[in-house]
């Protein structure tokens, strides 16, 4: 924070990850003229202290995740994450419908209740990342999302990452997601396990839909969420400081 503070130049800040905790939150939106979150809660707890804070949600490259059209669809269903209880409980729901599921994520080793014939057939390593990560996404009929914790806020890297692949996508909500996409018209959301497995036995069963879903997500993410995007919004706002003047300059 003292070098933050000693700079003369306008300071934006972005906290990527969901966070309650306002003490935490505090020190390190303190340097910054304006601070972004991926998380309206994070905000609404730091607004009312006198903070300027916005709005800012992640991106995507298209030069990283992109549809490769030539790869046959492998698997069902894909998952990639950390394990969490919530994450068990929508892996258990995804096995009653289909056993054909590629997991991806540390922990489920050592932490998942799983049938151990199911998590060993379907848990594929710890980590996928770059262009496997791209052909994971590209190979699978349905990419499966869930938060960690339910309820929690902000959309993760997910959202943005699997519909630039051209995939079709299956998420639970934040209550961010409205604000971005259209729940049936650019991916499927699901509201519990008994949902989950509906939706996802109606995107099995219906190719059709599948590939609407993934040509809708894939072109409104691709004209709204790149980094270009994002480049463009933080250079708005750093101009905007500049001619406005900060009391931090």
């Amino acid at each position: 924070n003292q070098v933050l503070d000693g700079l003369s130049v306008p300071k934006l800040g972005w906290w990527m990850e969901p966070n309650d905790d306002i003490r935490e939150l505090r020190v390190n939106a303190a340097p910054f003229d304006v601070y972004y979150s991926f998380s309206q809660r994070s905000l609404d707890l730091l607004k009312p202290e006198g903070f300027t804070v916005d709005y800012l949600c992640h991106s995507v490259s298209p030069e990283r995740f992109y549809p490769v059209s030539d790869l046959p669809k492998k698997y069902d269903l894909c998952f990639v994450g950390n394990w969490s209880p919530w994450r068990e409980k929508v892996i258990q729901a995804a096995l009653g419908v289909t056993k054909n599921i590629a997991l991806y994520g540390p922990h489920w080793r050592k932490k998942s209740q799983l049938i151990s014939a199911d998590l060993d057939a379907i848990h594929l390593g710890d980590h996928v990342i770059g262009a496997d990560l791209n052909a994971l996404f590209n190979s699978s009929k349905v990419v499966l999302n869930a938060s960690r914790i339910p309820d929690s806020y902000g959309l993760n890297m997910r959202f943005f990452e699997v519909l630039a692949t051209q995939a079709c996508f299956l998420t639970d909500a934040p209550p961010e997601l409205t604000r971005h996409f259209e729940p049936g018209q650019h991916l499927m959301v699901f509201d519990d396990l008994m949902s989950l497995q509906k939706k996802l036995k109606l995107l099995l069963g219906e190719s059709s839909l599948r590939d609407q879903l993934a040509i809708n997500g894939y072109q409104y993410v691709l004209k709204h969420y790149t980094y270009d995007h994002m480049a463009q919004q933080l250079l708005n706002q750093y101009k905007q400081i500049i001619s406005l003047g900060s009391p931090n300059l």
